[in-house]
């Protein structure tokens, strides 16, 4: 399926990504958050690499 065909394609803000993130932190009570970036080639988003590092430092990421 083209996503083009629609006639319309949502590609989120940095800041709507952060605003995400930042909610899912706020979840009461704490428990397990799993991210997963998708959709189309989420690795070709020109803020990819800033996202998955606001993820990492905003305690998503467990080593």
């Amino acid at each position: 399926m083209d996503a083009n065909q629609v006639g319309y394609v949502h590609e989120p803000t940095f800041e709507d990504t952060k605003a995400i993130l930042d909610r899912a932190i706020s979840f009461k009570p704490k428990r397990q958050i799993i991210i997963l970036f998708s959709g189309g080639e989420p690795t070709l988003s020109p803020y990819f690499l800033d996202a998955v590092a606001y993820a990492s430092k905003s305690v998503f990421i467990e080593f």
